[in-house]
């Protein structure tokens, strides 16, 4: 939620007339959430999740053959809260997966739209707790922000970012190496490593390679022959890309 308390939402449909319908539904029944863009198709979702900031997705699931389910599986980050609307009672286990908070058959009903808002309601609020338990703000500047948030399927490790050696970059998901209770630990997030790198803006991370983005602070050597490589704390050697071996110098001289 934002500074409005407005939850920003996203419509995806590939009827015109279903999204008109459930705007009209939100706008009625759903004061607290405002629609701020739509799409009808799954390239055109694509672009929205590159372009817009919002906190939650309603999305049709079949469009043209093709299910909305491999935007999920794409390079882009979900961070948002998905309800599915759709016309289909055999996707449930997909959505479940997806870890959508509702999932509406149409026609819509108004019973319906209530019934799920409240559970967007639910949501939020439990997101706001969490977020202050971990003394994380909803919508942290990168200036303020204290600590970060490391989510797997089972657990969810708050963190200093002093505490991450290294975030290495796997296509759509990224792993992430930190100490937690005195213990190195590794998690992969379902973020993607250019993400992550933009979230955590922090002068002592450097990247040194496309698919690696250190934390100077836990560099204990550097190996400039043959392949250029880093040694961190854990006694891991994270290669360096040439290209990146001066800028790392440089930086390292800057800020230390």
């Amino acid at each position: 939620m934002h500074t409005d308390n407005k939850i920003r939402a996203i419509i995806i449909d590939d009827e015109t007339n279903c999204i008109v319908n459930l705007a009209f539904y939100l706008k009625k029944y759903c004061p607290d959430i405002q629609v701020v863009a739509t799409a009808d198709t799954i390239p055109g979702a694509a672009a929205l999740l590159q372009t817009h900031q919002f906190d939650l997705a309603f999305c049709d699931i079949e469009f043209c053959g093709e299910t909305i389910f491999s935007l999920f599986n794409g390079p882009f980050p979900v961070n948002f809260a998905i309800v599915f609307v759709t016309a289909y009672d055999n996707y449930a286990a997909s959505a479940f997966k997806a870890e959508a908070i509702d999932y509406i058959l149409k026609p819509l009903s108004r019973l319906d739209i209530i019934t799920c808002y409240g559970r967007i309601q639910k949501h939020q609020q439990e997101k706001q707790i969490l977020l202050r338990a971990s003394g994380i703000p909803e919508k942290p500047s990168k200036a303020l922000r204290k600590k970060v948030m490391l989510r797997d399927r089972d657990h969810v490790f708050i963190v200093e970012p002093a505490d991450i050696l290294y975030l290495k970059g796997m296509g759509a998901y990224t792993e992430a190496v930190f100490l937690y209770d005195g213990k190195i630990q590794h998690t992969v997030v379902s973020k993607t490593l250019s993400f992550l790198e933009e979230e955590y803006e922090d002068p002592s991370f450097f990247r040194v390679h496309k698919s690696y983005l250190i934390n100077l602070n836990k560099v204990t050597g550097i190996h400039k022959k043959d392949v250029p490589a880093v040694e961190m704390q854990n006694k891991e050697v994270i290669p360096v890309a040439k290209r990146r071996i001066h800028d790392l110098l440089s930086f390292l001289n800057t800020t230390r």
